[in-house]
């Protein structure tokens, strides 16, 4: 073989694995992006997994119970809504509830929701007086007549009412109807005790909602 032919052998040889060696960068270069994108899902599968907890379950509690000295559960209301859940809760400390959220201008109907056990005034009594009024204009709402509720005073306890159990006896039920205006934000609450079954609420329209 003469040296022409040597060196074309040689450069042909040096050529392929020229050739070679550019493959394999290439193939690295593309493993090692295969891996960076693999990793980057990974980490943002990981920051979603932790992530994902903070804003599931996340919204704020309806309502706050606090178990106070005399036995009595004291009721903050945050939001109208899972009334529900307050009835099982309240229930697990011994207050059978039937909880009811009133739409603007809304009340449930005056047909009973069953066997009243606290005294009603005898029938054409008028449900206003001074008192009542007076208590109206400087809080917002209505006092309840049971004595297994009681408002707090919203100076101290504001959106807050205090439920007794030892007043619910056994296959009683304390039904609270409350809604707030939106335009005044004033409460109107009706609380009061049935004995057996409690009828649902039926809405009808309130002539005397603020």
């Amino acid at each position: 073989m003469t040296f022409q032919e040597r060196l074309l052998t040689e450069l042909k040889a040096e050529a392929v694995r020229r050739a070679d060696e550019q493959r394999a960068r290439r193939s690295r270069k593309a493993v090692t992006i295969r891996v960076a994108a693999a990793a980057a899902i990974a980490a943002a599968c990981t920051l979603v997994a932790i992530v994902a907890p903070t804003f599931t379950g996340s919204r704020a509690a309806a309502y706050a119970l606090t178990r106070n000295a005399d036995g009595s559960i004291t009721v903050t209301i945050k939001e109208f809504r899972d009334p529900e859940r307050l009835e099982r809760d309240l229930a697990e400390h011994g207050a059978r509830t039937d909880i009811t959220y009133l739409p603007q201008h809304e009340r449930c109907t005056e047909d009973d929701r069953g066997v009243p056990v606290d005294p009603q005034p005898p029938p054409g009594t008028p449900m206003r007086s001074k008192a009542m009024d007076e208590w109206v204009a400087k809080y917002g709402y209505h006092l309840p007549t049971s004595r297994a509720i009681r408002m707090m005073s919203p100076e101290k306890s504001p959106n807050s009412f205090a439920i007794f159990p030892e007043h619910i006896k056994q296959g009683q039920t304390l039904v609270v109807q409350i809604g707030e205006s939106h335009r005044t934000k004033q409460w109107k609450l009706g609380a009061f005790l049935i004995a057996g079954p409690v009828k649902p609420c039926v809405f009808e329209d309130d002539p005397y909602w603020n």
